[in-house]
This record gives structure tokens, C-alpha cells and sequence, in this order.
């Protein structure tokens, strides 16, 4: 009986040492990445007409790129070419 705890005793501390190996071998990969890591700065702007209107079209959304002098967007104009014609 004692012959049997044993054995018992001596495989469950092999288990837990194959484990224990195991676990740390996995840890001590580099971790996957795709990609990069870290955060960007930006410089958040903020665009107004500088005449009231209607909103007629809506050229860019929420996070796209543009450059100086690209149309992000265009007033009804109709108001103002009634105005222009009197």
C-alpha cells in the first residue's frame, strides 16, 4: 500500500513539473503582434462655414484624410444667389 501512494506521489509531481516546463516555455516566446503598438497624436481641428446655410453635401467622414483646400463640404446656395441677383 505504501509502495502504492508512492508511485502516486511520484507521478503527480512529474505532471506538475511537465506543466510547470511547459507553461514557462510558452511564456518566455515574444509575444504575435501585427501590426504596431503604442498610440498616435493628432491635432484635432474643428471646421465651420463661415456663413450659415443649409447643409446640401457632405464630402468626408468621421476619421478620413484631407489636405489644405479639399471641399469638405457645400452650402445651399440659394439664398445666397437670390441675394447675388438683387
Amino acid at each position: 500500500m505504501k509502495n502504492t501512494n508512492n508511485r502516486i506521489l511520484r507521478r503527480g509531481r512529474i505532471l506538475i513539473a511537465a506543466v510547470l516546463v511547459a507553461v514557462g516555455g510558452a511564456a518566455c516566446r515574444p509575444p504575435v503582434t501585427s501590426g504596431y503598438q503604442g498610440y498616435f497624436e493628432g491635432e484635432f481641428v474643428q471646421v465651420a462655414p463661415a456663413l450659415a446655410g443649409r447643409l446640401e453635401r457632405l464630402d468626408v467622414s468621421r476619421g478620413d484624410q484631407v489636405t489644405a483646400g479639399e471641399a469638405l463640404f457645400a452650402l445651399e446656395a440659394g439664398a445666397e444667389i437670390s441675394a447675388r441677383d438683387e
